[in-house]
């Protein structure tokens, strides 16, 4: 296994994460207008942003994503390491955390798999 760590920025793509298993989620419901925003933030980001490991990871891009159209934005602390003062940004554990932790009716914890991808029209 050959394991590869960049340190910069590199070009970023989004994938495809269809029946992969998850273990929280948060459930929002979004006007028609908000779907469209949600779509264009992800594509503008997507091609204006540059992937780095600590400073903007997926979580960091997922979060903003799905905050651009929310009052009240989910923030996830970065993961700092005590003993060594290293800060490891955002984190998807993070984002567990804070949803573990929120009382929502629109959080949903425990093992699931997201469904098949289809693609937007």
């Amino acid at each position: 296994m050959n394991i590869c760590i960049s340190y910069g920025a590199i070009a970023s793509i989004t994938k495809d994460n269809g029946s992969r298993q998850y273990d929280a989620s948060v459930t929002m419901n979004t006007s028609s207008l908000d779907f469209t925003a949600v779509q264009n933030m992800a594509v503008y980001l997507s091609t204006n942003m540059k992937y780095d490991l600590d400073d903007y990871n997926c979580t960091d891009y997922a979060l903003q994503v799905f905050n651009s159209v929310r009052n009240n934005p989910l923030v996830v602390p970065d993961w700092v390491v005590q003993s060594s003062g290293t800060n490891y940004g955002t984190i998807p554990n993070g984002v567990y955390k804070l949803l573990n932790g929120m009382q929502d009716t629109n959080v949903t914890m425990g093992t699931t798999t997201s469904p098949s991808s289809t693609p937007c029209k």
